[in-house]
């Protein structure tokens, strides 16, 4: 009977195998045309159309795969990779396939956005490649580009900045670094909290010293991941100024003390926001993919993917050191041990330990 059991709870395991629901979806972004969104999951990135349902598989390496930016056509994703030890940016088609390394720097490259004209803007810290007794401070990550043939990466700018959008005309918007906070952490006010800011570049500049700055937002809290609409005027962007949690808000570059708050999440936090040609938003909340049109009601997708689990389901060890903690059952026959972050409970005989 024990044997018939163990054939049918294998054989109840093949569906979950061949195909499972995508949960904790991250670091999404919609296509430009607004019929795909690039996401990660699992260490690898997926594409899947705009309304949900069957999600490709971009890239299968066992490294980590994160970040994904569309290129303007659409025809190309460019991505973060660890796959060669450090955090270096590659582009692959739309389709997948062998991506090309486009940043092979010594630290760590977080991807920002593509531009239009094929520019690739990511941040990158010189400074702690630069001596032996840099340790983090001062200094913070500067903005560096390349562009899509990889070639040889340009400091743009050494102003601190957390993510960024630039509209057709040149105009940047960016959401700015005061200081370090976990940028995960909910209802957080303090002098370091992230705001977002203006930037209107000089004749012949992308960023430089003969622009103007202008501070946007206005609540004393987490203001963050600003983005363009089309119109180069209005823009989106992640705050939590309804004392809630964080959700998608609009406003303009010509009245930006007209702030419209979009979705209604009372719980968790909408992250990773970002807008399509047509207007149409997507975002993730709770780990789930949505979409929203203004005038409508936000839409969750339901994402199937297909793929092999490329870790083994049990892996056997033989422990004879580690425990950081152990207790004696009441009636001295069981010993509970913690190896590893996780508890077994064992005879005081040294019987098979159980899960």
């Amino acid at each position: 009977m024990r044997k018939l059991l163990t054939i049918i709870l294998a054989l109840s395991c093949i569906p979950a195998f061949a195909q499972e629901t995508a949960s904790w979806i991250r670091r999404n972004e919609i296509s430009p045309d607004g019929k795909s969104i690039a996401f990660s999951y699992k260490g690898d990135i997926y594409t899947v159309p705009s309304d949900g349902g069957k999600a490709t598989q971009i890239t299968s390496n066992d490294a980590y795969d994160g970040d994904p930016r569309w290129t303007r056509d659409g025809k190309q994703i460019v991505f973060t990779s660890n796959r060669e030890e450090s955090m270096d940016i590659f582009v692959t088609t739309r389709d997948g396939g062998t991506p090309k390394r486009l940043t092979d720097l010594p630290g760590n490259e977080t991807l920002f956005a593509v531009l239009p004209d094929g520019r690739v803007l990511f941040s990158y810290t010189m400074q702690g490649i630069m001596s032996d007794n840099y340790e983090d401070f001062p200094g913070e990550k500067q903005l560096w580009e390349t562009d899509l043939s990889g070639k040889r990466p340009v400091l743009v700018t050494s102003l601190p900045i957390s993510a960024i959008s630039v509209n057709a005309s040149g105009t940047v918007l960016y959401e700015d670094f005061k200081g370090y906070e976990d940028p995960l952490r909910k209802h957080h006010t303090s002098s370091v909290t992230h705001d977002i800011w203006q930037y209107s570049p000089a004749a012949n500049e992308f960023i430089g010293p003969q622009g103007t700055f202008k501070k946007l937002s206005t609540y004393e809290g987490e203001d963050r991941n600003p983005v363009f609409a089309t119109d180069g005027d209005t823009f989106y962007y992640l705050s939590e100024a309804d004392g809630k949690t964080s959700n998608v808000w609009r406003s303009s570059l010509s009245s930006p003390l007209t702030q419209v708050q979009l979705t209604f999440a009372d719980k968790n936090p909408v992250r990773f926001l970002s807008v399509s040609n047509d207007g149409l938003l997507a975002y993730s909340l709770n780990g789930e993919l949505y979409t929203l049109r203004e005038g409508y009601e936000p839409r969750k997708l339901t994402v199937t993917v297909f793929r092999d689990e490329p870790e083994r389901d049990v892996v056997k060890r033989e422990l004879s050191s580690g425990a950081t903690a152990m207790a004696l059952s009441p009636d001295g026959k069981e010993i509970a041990l913690v190896i590893r972050g996780d508890v077994f409970v064992t005879t005081v005989d040294y019987g098979p330990p159980h899960h």
